[in-house]
């Protein structure tokens, strides 16, 4: 079965500064390509889409073209980059120049570790509308709370593409969370935005991992955006805080066990082709 990962995220640190590992010591480590391919094992994805890994801003651009080298000799093909980027500030069109590559799709800020109001500074939209013009996604990483935001950039975006990043990163305690519901339900109304399975396992405590509270979450985004309109990605190596990635592919196929061949070949590849123009 094809299998592409459109979440992968490395770390070098050598070669990169990341602020946000100083604080947060579990992830602390240099993850590379080759220890990817090792802890996913025999389930190993065919493909995979880096995700942009929330570097020094000054290193933003460095990352993007690091990571294109990188791909030459990958081990596990790399179809595609998703790069960061400051779409708030000036000068964003000129960046956007400045990384361009055949393998870059997209662009992500991390709204949910950004400070308030990012999202509606006087440049964000009009920079966003950017990307539509030269054919790159947005990928939204918003906390439950965030969602009504993300809706608003949807609607005033209709003709870019936006990727829900951690079905929105909901509890996995099992318990009811109307925001987080309320939001899913207006983002899946709009038909500009998918939304990406991919490190649920994160957002909980270990023990919560269990498969009755992953399908809560699952069941949820299938009913509301249907199978068209989901994408699956591993969020290695943040999946490894409470699931190592073989589990969470494991864990994923249990999951979409009860989809036809068809939608399943959509959700693990066919889905991620189309909406990220791989």
């Amino acid at each position: 079965m094809e299998l592409i990962d459109t979440h992968q995220h490395l770390f070098y640190r050598n070669d990169l500064h990341y602020p946000w590992l100083a604080e947060f010591k579990p992830l602390d480590d240099d993850y590379t390509i080759e220890r990817y391919a090792d802890e996913a094992g025999p389930a190993k994805p065919t493909g995979t889409i880096f995700m942009e890994c929330d570097v020094a801003e000054s290193d933003s651009a460095k990352e993007a073209h690091f990571i294109y080298g990188l791909s030459k000799g990958a081990c596990i093909p790399m179809l595609g980059v998703i790069a960061a980027a400051r779409p708030e500030k000036d000068g964003f069109e000129a960046y956007l120049d400045s990384i361009a590559h055949d393998l870059l799709v997209g662009i992500r800020r991390v709204l949910h570790m950004a400070p308030e109001g990012t999202a509606e500074a006087p440049m964000f939209v009009p920079n966003l509308k950017k990307l539509a013009q030269r054919g790159l996604t947005f990928d939204l990483c918003v906390f439950p709370h965030q969602l009504s935001m993300a809706v608003q950039l949807a609607k005033a975006i209709p003709e870019l593409q936006f990727i829900l990043d951690h079905c929105g990163c909901p509890n996995l305690d099992g318990s009811s969370d109307p925001q987080w519901s309320r939001g899913i339900a207006s983002l899946a109304e709009l038909p500009n935005v998918a939304c990406k399975v991919s490190g649920i396992t994160a957002y909980g405590d270990k023990d919560q991992v269990k498969m009755d509270n992953l399908k809560r979450t699952f069941e949820t985004v299938l009913e509301k955006f249907g199978p068209d309109r989901l994408v699956w990605g591993g969020d290695w190596p943040v999946c490894t805080l409470n699931s190592g990635l073989a589990e969470w592919i494991d864990l994923s196929k249990q999951l979409t066990a009860q989809l036809s061949d068809d939608e399943t070949s959509a959700l693990y590849a066919g889905n991620a082709r189309r909406i990220y123009s791989l």
